[in-house]
């Protein structure tokens, strides 16, 4: 059963006044004003918590694509040290190893920072700082 709010309005307007009738008019005017208030409370929470939603959603995407570039990083941190730690002698025994040309030397540690450090401000003019657990531009 469907009840008609603008029609109950109107009787119970109509009827205002009237001492013989078994709820009151102004109770049901009443009644009415707080279904009313109610709904369009309803009605705001649905929004917010759609918001909500939209909200969480965005924050989870963006949560899950700074792990996935956190993860490439690692992953590129972990080669360098592998790589920073190699042995000076890699080159006469073969395999991976750093090197800088023309003067044909094999580099590791702090000195293949300071010389990526060097490059890397020639080629962006970019002053580069080496600092403990890493490098930062400056």
């Amino acid at each position: 059963m469907s009840i008609d709010i603008k029609k109950l309005r109107a009787l119970a307007e109509a009827a205002t006044g009237f001492s013989n009738v078994t709820l009151a008019p102004d109770v049901v005017l009443e009644l009415i004003y707080q279904n009313e208030r109610l709904t369009k409370n309803y009605k705001s929470l649905c929004d917010s918590v759609a918001h909500l939603n939209a909200a969480s959603t965005s924050a989870g995407d963006e949560v899950a694509r700074l792990k996935a570039e956190c993860e490439g990083l690692r992953l590129d941190a972990e080669r360098y040290r592998w790589l920073r730690g190699r042995d000076l002698e890699a080159i006469h025994e073969g395999g991976v190893f750093a090197g800088q040309t023309p003067r044909n030397v094999v580099l590791n540690g702090e000195d293949l920072d300071a010389a990526i450090d060097a490059a890397i401000q020639a080629i962006e003019g970019v002053e580069v700082a080496t600092v403990e657990g890493g490098v930062q531009a400056t």
